[in-house]
């Protein structure tokens, strides 16, 4: 496989990834708490872990389709970057502490939340 494949189908997935993270944010940040980013965050957690566990637990899929949705969609789609902005920029400091500790343990919440529901889906089908 060439790099260049690889590089596309990470670009055409971090198309999807990012524009679906710039709408959901411009839908759901609020004036005073960047509720859209959470949302991403968290959603992006927990499908980013059933993609995995299915992938790697239930199918053999193509390296450049891994690619496209894990690092192209999902690694678009969410942006840890985006919270220390925001949190930096936008917040009081007790909302910025309140924003980073939802975000840290609501994501691992996600972690444990998409391995059982991928288990359950492969062990459905």
């Amino acid at each position: 496989m060439h790099y260049w494949q690889r590089i596309l189908a990470v670009l055409s997935g971090g198309f999807i990834g990012g524009g679906t993270r710039e709408a959901l944010e411009l839908l759901f940040n609020g004036p005073t708490f960047p509720f859209g980013t959470l949302l991403i965050n968290l959603s992006g957690t927990l499908l980013s872990v059933v993609a995995v566990v299915i992938f790697i637990d239930k199918f053999t899929v193509n390296p450049l389709i891994f690619d496209f949705i894990s690092v192209g969609i999902l690694g678009a789609y969410t942006t840890y970057a985006t919270l220390i902005t925001e949190t930096l920029t936008k917040l009081t400091p007790l909302a910025g502490i309140t924003y980073i500790t939802f975000s840290i343990f609501g994501s691992v919440l996600m972690v444990y939340l998409g391995r059982y529901v991928a288990r359950k889906v492969v062990h459905l089908t």
